[in-house]
């Protein structure tokens, strides 16, 4: 089978190590070639990572490239045969304007709040805290989403509480 082709993959100052090996793993696996563009936030991570890639990945495939807002946007103006981008929606909104000129796909990781929505009140706040935490623990791996759902979950339960001493529930 014949690759997709070059992938970018815009990865983020938090969490920098999963949300670039991640998608980078993914593209080694299809057989595409890859740039990588950790953000310059991390400055430690980036040089570090820009030594390790040509050391042990094919350096004709696999570059990294440094530096800030005026590298990026020169590099989402080129062709690409996939963007792989983590972070906000502000940034997302220019890098999609970028691919649309090339009709380049993407894979968007925008962050967020992952909300838990009950639409039956008589389960009681012990099922609905169960089953949000167990949720969340099921996917331990991704601690962005999980310390939100711990606020989330202590929000719904005090708001539960204060129901059920409110309306009687």
């Amino acid at each position: 089978k014949k690759s997709k082709g070059a992938v970018l993959i815009i990865s983020p100052w938090n969490y920098p190590i999963i949300f670039t090996f991640q998608p980078l793993c993914d593209a080694i696996a299809a057989g595409c070639p890859a740039l990588i563009k950790p953000s310059e936030l991390v400055p430690t991570f980036s040089k570090h990572l820009s030594e390790l890639v040509p050391k042990y990945l094919d350096h004709a495939a696999y570059h990294v490239a440094l530096g800030g807002v005026p590298e990026i946007t020169k590099i989402i103006e080129l062709k690409w045969a996939h963007i792989f981008y983590t972070g906000n929606a502000h940034v997302a909104r220019v890098i999609s304007a970028a691919a649309a000129n090339h009709l380049t796909p993407m894979t968007l990781e925008l962050g967020g709040k992952s909300p838990v929505i009950v639409n039956d009140a008589n389960l009681g706040e012990g099922v609905c805290v169960r089953f949000a935490v167990f949720s969340v623990l099921s996917l331990v791996s991704r601690w962005i989403v999980f310390l939100s759902w711990v606020l989330d979950v202590l929000i719904l339960g005090v708001w539960f509480a204060w129901a059920r001493e409110r309306r009687g529930w």
